[in-house]
C-alpha cells in the first residue's frame, strides 16, 4: 500500500497546435463568459495523471477532490482507475495510491492528521478507513435507523463526518466512531445533490431545482435561495469567500454565480473538451489559496482557476 512515485511529463507543442488551441479557447470564452467574468477568472493549471511509461493510465472519470492546506497537497479520486492521486499546490503530480489494488471506485475522500484516509467507495457502497502507517483497510457499511445508506459526498467538520446519503438526499452526521449524531433535510424537498459545511451552517443544493438551502447547525432553515436564472442540470455547489453562490450546471458545463438573493451575476466556462470547457463536471470548491477548482470528470482532469 505505497504511494507510487513519478515525475510529471512535459511535452512541447508546435506553433500551429498552440494557435488552434488558443483560438478554440478564445472562441469558447466568447460564447460562455460575460466580459466581466472573462477578465476575472483565469486558468492556472490542470491536475492530470502524467504518462510516464507505456502502461501508464490517464485519469479517468475523477469524482472527488480534497485539499490539505497543512501539507499543501491536492488529492483526487480517480474513480474508474480505482486509485487516488496526489499533487503539489502548484499542480505538479506526486504519487498515486491504490491500496494494493483493493480500492473499488473511490468517489470522495478526506485525509485526517496522522495519515488516515476516509474514502467513499462506490464499488462497495462503503465508507472505507485506510491507515497508511499500519497499512490496514476497513470498509464500513453505513446505516441510519436501521436503513442502509448510500454514501455520496463526504466532509469533515469539527469532530464529525458529514455524509450525503444519495438514497434519501439527506445530510447525515456521524461521530468519528460512526455513531449517529444528526440528520439534515428540508420538509417536502427533493433531496440534496451536493452540500458544503461552514461555520455559519450547512449549505445544500436541491436536486433538479437548483434551490440552495442554508441551514443552521441546529437544522433550522435560515435562507432559501432560488436562482433567477434556470439551469439544465444543477449538480455541484460552492459558497465563495464573498458569500456568492457558485453552481455547476453539469449538462451545460458552466459555472453560474448568484448572490444570496438569487440574482444572477455571471457565468463562465461551457461544454466541450478544450481548455476552458467542461465535460460532465462533478465537483467545485475553493482551495485554501483562493483558487477555484472544478473536477472535470468527462475530460479526466481538475481545472484550477485564479484571479
Amino acid at each position: 500500500m505505497n504511494w507510487h512515485k513519478g515525475k510529471e511529463s512535459r511535452r512541447g507543442r508546435g506553433v500551429s497546435g498552440l494557435g488552434l488551441a488558443a483560438s478554440l479557447f478564445l472562441l469558447g470564452l466568447a460564447v460562455a463568459v460575460s466580459p466581466a467574468a472573462a477578465t476575472s477568472w483565469q486558468w492556472q493549471f490542470s491536475l492530470k495523471a502524467p504518462i510516464l511509461k507505456k502502461d501508464s493510465k490517464p485519469m479517468l472519470m475523477p469524482a472527488g477532490l480534497f485539499v490539505d492546506p497543512a501539507r499543501k497537497r491536492y488529492y483526487v479520486a480517480d474513480t474508474e482507475n480505482n486509485r487516488l492521486l496526489s499533487f503539489t499546490d502548484k499542480g505538479e503530480f506526486l504519487t498515486f495510491f491504490d491500496a494494493g489494488k483493493r480500492l473499488q471506485a473511490p468517489y470522495d475522500m478526506i485525509r485526517e492528521a496522522g495519515g488516515v484516509l476516509w474514502v467513499v467507495e462506490k464499488g462497495r457502497n462503503s465508507l472505507t478507513r485506510i491507515d497508511l502507517k499500519s497499512r490496514k483497510l476497513e470498509s464500513k457499511s453505513l446505516t441510519w435507523d436501521g436503513v442502509d445508506v448510500i454514501p455520496h459526498r463526504l466532509a469533515e467538520y469539527g469532530d464529525a463526518f458529514y455524509i450525503l446519503d444519495k438514497k434519501s438526499g439527506r445530510i447525515l452526521v456521524y461521530t468519528k466512531k460512526l455513531a449517529q449524531k444528526n440528520a439534515y433535510g428540508v420538509k417536502g424537498f427533493r433531496g440534496f445533490v451536493d452540500f458544503k459545511v461552514r461555520k455559519d451552517g450547512i449549505w445544500g443544493l436541491e436536486r433538479l431545482t437548483g434551490t440552495v438551502f442554508h441551514l443552521g447547525h441546529d437544522g433550522r432553515v435560515m435562507r432559501t435561495i432560488k436562482p433567477a436564472r434556470s439551469m439544465s442540470f444543477p449538480y455541484a455547489l460552492e459558497i465563495g469567500p464573498a458569500g456568492l453562490v457558485y453552481l455547476v450546471d453539469r449538462h451545460a458545463g458552466t459555472v453560474n454565480v448568484f448572490d444570496q438573493s438569487g440574482a444572477f451575476k455571471y457565468r463562465f466556462l461551457g461544454a466541450g473538451h478544450v481548455r476552458g470547457r467542461l465535460s460532465y463536471p462533478e465537483e467545485i470548491m475553493f482551495d485554501p489559496w483562493g483558487r477555484l477548482c472544478v473536477v472535470d470528470s468527462g475530460n479526466g482532469r481538475v481545472e484550477v482557476f485564479g484571479r
